[in-house]
């Protein structure tokens, strides 16, 4: 009899076991998705880069004593970056680089901020124009590059050449 009741209580484990083995396999399902993504381009290019005060420009009536000079261009070898040199300036000398760029890219940007990791301490630099305004794919935007020296310059100091680039994002990016 004892053997009876061990004999059913082994039986109903293995039942017990194949309907929980049974009731797992029934929930578990793996779901296999084929799929292709095609992402968007970013590819904004320099197409223009003028200065008010190149050689020779007198940009402000008041001010007859042209020693001061700012050229920018865009660098031969890419175009997202801007060459600027700055010659013969002095405290509060200011001057702009009107830029003009587009962009070739597939997506829309914007423009999120102006790095110039190679300018001296003594010269502030800053993009007036176009923070965060949409910029459409094939699109073209201009903006102003506005350059101040501070009174920290040093005196004397060489013709001074230092890169800008834009930095932009996809137009939705917060």
């Amino acid at each position: 009899m004892r053997t009876t009741k061990i004999t059913v209580l082994v039986l109903l484990l293995v039942f017990a076991l194949a309907a929980i083995g049974i009731g797992y396999a029934m929930w578990d399902k793996t779901l296999s998705i084929d799929g292709t993504v095609n992402t968007g381009d970013l590819d904004v290019h320099f197409i223009g880069a003028t200065s008010t005060d190149g050689p020779g420009a007198l940009d402000a009536p008041d001010y007859d004593k042209d020693v001061g000079q700012t050229v920018c261009e865009i660098d031969a070898v890419d175009d997202q970056l801007v060459l600027v040199t700055v010659s013969n300036v002095y405290p509060s000398y200011e001057a702009l680089c009107n830029l003009k760029w587009e962009n070739n890219g597939t997506i829309p940007v914007k423009l999120v901020s102006l790095g110039c990791p190679t300018a001296p301490d003594w010269l502030e630099v800053s993009i007036q124009d176009s923070i965060g305004a949409p910029l459409d794919a094939g699109g073209q935007e201009t903006g102003e590059l506005k350059f101040h020296v501070k009174q920290s310059a040093p005196q004397s100091e060489a013709a001074t050449v230092f890169q800008c680039e834009l930095l932009f994002s996809n137009w939705n990016e917060p």
